[in-house]
């Protein structure tokens, strides 16, 4: 800590209160380690209590309410923190520096707020700034929250443990108001008001680094999320160039099967009771947007192996809520493989007795491309011709209804008889 200063102060131990004037600190470093028996690197330091009650100057038990403390201003700057997490498989490093805090009337007397500004980076990258009023007694936090920047790879050791998973690359920014605060049934209540955005994602499957999600942009504006009572809600989520790929091995196994890591075998427990309706989280989303989105396919269970892509895909899905009586709508545009056009729409209402109410179009698909599963299942390979569908799904409760036209064009299969 190189630069300390203080102005003007007094302790009453009597009334037990500590009063500071101006206090500013400047270029002080904290090295700190969370180890993975849950214990701080701090606490080697501190002397372990003898669990007697604290005495004072007189040598007589302090009664009544703890000390009080009030700072006049407080000020520190050009501050590190360099954090290491020891508790997941691979450690944790966070490097929070060019802290700078400001609090004006910093204290913990009943029903008086803080006024705060902090700013610090994160990783060498990331800029968070907050501000606010918080009160320590009863704890009331109310933050304005601009983070910028922040790099999604600082997640990485924290899912390597339970997911076969490798974030490549992406930023987060998140803007907004968050409030915590003590509810009345000794509950924390936490509320995020505010919009969040995340660029340029890359996540990779397994130890050959396959491809599984990416985005350029995804956005989720005006976001409302609180606890006690779970309630998320938000105006739109709109996803730019998102891309997933789906794969079956040469045993037949799904990529999404194998995401999850294998645990050691753990006792069974008896699963929770289900949830009461009026325990249901409430959920409502107004719009989710797609554009330029591509989803792959490939199976090497068959051979040769067959590969295919739906691209262009764009639409939206409407009215997305947890409510009975909610109906969502759905319209979606693609291709499959880049010249078949084919298009989603309709309705769906799960909460209320299951009520679907959809409709598929794909048109000329060249049956040529469905040769391995030709000759794997029927033993002849399809040399010419093509597919189109027309089908609509309604689902009423435990009623369903399907009306669909099958039109193929030209003769299947064709060719010698193949063996596989």
């Amino acid at each position: 800590m190189p630069s300390f200063s203080l102005q003007g102060g007094s302790v009453d131990l009597q009334g037990k209160k500590i009063l500071l004037g101006q206090c500013a600190i400047s270029g002080g470093a904290v090295p700190l380690t969370l180890r993975k028996d849950g214990t701080m690197n701090v606490q080697d330091f501190l002397r372990p209590s003898t669990g007697q009650a604290a005495s004072d100057v007189g040598g007589q038990e302090r009664e009544g309410a703890g000390w009080l403390f009030f700072v006049e201003k407080l000020d520190l700057a050009d501050f590190s923190l360099d954090f290491t997490d020891l508790t997941p498989g691979a450690p944790a490093r966070f490097l929070l520096d060019r802290i700078h805090l400001t609090a004006d009337k910093l204290t913990n007397e009943p029903n008086k707020k803080t006024e705060l500004a902090l700013a610090v980076r994160l990783n060498k990258s990331a800029a968070l700034k907050t501000t606010g009023s918080p009160q320590l007694t009863p704890l009331d936090v109310r933050l304005a929250l601009d983070w910028a920047n922040l790099p999604l790879a600082v997640a990485q050791p924290y899912l390597a443990d339970h997911l076969d998973i490798l974030i490549g690359e992406g930023r987060a920014s998140l803007k907004g108001r968050a409030n915590y605060s003590r509810l009345e049934n000794g509950k924390g209540g936490f509320v995020f008001q505010g919009d969040l955005q995340s660029d340029k994602f890359a996540c990779l499957q397994g130890k050959q680094a396959d491809k599984l999600l990416s985005w350029n942009t995804f956005q989720v504006k005006k976001i409302d999320v609180s606890t006690n009572p779970f309630r998320f809600s938000a105006k739109e989520i709109l996803a730019d160039k998102p891309v997933m790929k789906i794969a079956v091995d040469n045993n037949g196994v799904l990529n999404l099967s194998k995401l999850a890591r294998k645990k050691d075998a753990e006792p069974e427990t008896p699963p929770p009771p289900d949830k009461k309706d009026g325990q249901q989280p409430d959920i409502e989303i107004g719009k989710v947007s797609l554009s330029n989105g591509a989803f792959f396919f490939s199976d090497s269970s068959v051979v040769p192996r067959f590969d295919t892509a739906v691209n262009g895909i764009k639409g939206h899905i409407s009215g997305f809520s947890s409510r009975k009586d909610a109906r969502a709508t759905l319209e979606i545009d693609a291709r499959l493989d880049g010249q078949s056009p084919l298009r989603l729409s309709g309705s769906i209402q799960p909460r209320q007795d299951f009520y679907t109410d959809v409709a598929v179009e794909l048109g000329d698909v060249e049956l040529s491309r469905m040769n391995p599963y030709s000759i794997k299942y029927i033993g002849y390979p399809m040399t010419k011709g093509k597919l189109s569908l027309n089908l609509h799904y309604l689902v009423n409760g435990k009623e369903l209804t399907a009306k669909n036209k099958v039109f193929f064009d030209q003769q299947f299969p064709d060719g010698p008889k193949m063996q596989q």
